[in-house]
């Protein structure tokens, strides 16, 4: 993040805490201290798929994601209440091997809920963050 993308060290926080949780493996944080990029960690790329769909689903008030395991739901959904109330600028989803997506967040007019925008990995970058 220090090299590719531009952040100061001092920006990066692991494992993000929210409430009673600990929604987030990854936050970065802006100069205003306001969140520039929140990034869930998973360990294989199908996560990473379930995790943004279930998101998706939530953020924008459809059902969510059919049969998920009680385990997988419990772990999502303090990532999609922490998204809804503290919206960062972008959500970063990381799984193996390089496997990403990248969304921006922005409010809808109608509702004021944030929505996940696919995006590419250059609104991971620091002056894309800070400048939007």
């Amino acid at each position: 993040m220090v090299e590719q993308f531009g952040w100061e060290a001092d920006r990066i926080g692991l494992q993000f805490k929210w409430g009673r949780h600990w929604p987030f493996d990854l936050t970065i944080r802006e100069a205003d201290g306001g969140i520039g990029i929140q990034c869930e960690v998973k360990t294989r790329a199908a996560e990473v798929d379930s995790l943004c769909q279930y998101l998706q689903n939530i953020l924008n008030g459809a059902p969510p994601v059919a049969k998920l395991p009680a385990k997988t739901k419990s772990n999502f959904e303090p990532k999609a209440m922490c998204l809804i109330e503290t919206p960062p600028k972008v959500f970063w989803a990381l799984g193996p091997d390089g496997y990403e997506k990248v969304f921006r967040v922005a409010r809808t007019e109608e509702t004021n809920r944030p929505l996940l925008i696919a995006a590419e990995n250059n609104a991971l970058h620091r002056l894309h963050v800070e400048g939007s």
